[in-house]
């Protein structure tokens, strides 16, 4: 689903699934222009309040990444995934009692997020929580095509 048509279900009509997706990519593009977090403060910590800090929006904008920026500069996500687990599989050898699989390393590009956010010093990343959900989406997409 393309993230005109994923706001298109949010979203009435589609001039306002429109808008809400301009909107959303314009804070996108300037989150990651500063290279810090959407709306966080000046110690990178988030504030509650704030409007970006909903399971919707981190769902959106985990969704405009997968199906935007990261398919254009990593291609198809199965093909990417294979490609990592090929390395992986390659560098771990006969330390393995079964090859990993495309969704092994999405689940576990989902479980290094974790890690990450739990050894955050107390400081919260709100990109960990929009790639943990990117890399779930890409995780399910990768078990319902097999």
């Amino acid at each position: 689903m393309s993230p005109e048509e994923y706001y298109a279900t949010d979203y009435a009509g589609k001039e306002a699934a429109k808008a809400a997706l301009a909107v959303d990519r314009a804070r996108v593009a300037a989150s990651e222009q500063n290279h810090k977090p959407v709306s966080a403060d000046e110690d990178g910590r988030l504030s509650k309040s704030d409007a970006e800090n909903t399971a919707g929006w981190i769902a959106r904008r985990a969704a405009m990444i997968t199906e935007g920026d990261r398919a254009a500069q990593h291609g198809p996500k199965e093909l990417n995934h294979q490609n990592i687990a090929d390395h992986w599989n390659a560098y771990l050898g006969k330390r393995l009692s079964s090859r990993l699989t495309p969704l092994d390393v999405a689940l576990m590009m989902v479980e290094l997020k974790i890690a990450r956010t739990k050894a955050g010093a107390g400081r919260i990343n709100q990109d960990n929580f929009v790639d943990m959900a990117g890399y779930a989406a890409c995780a399910g997409e990768i078990a319902l095509k097999s």
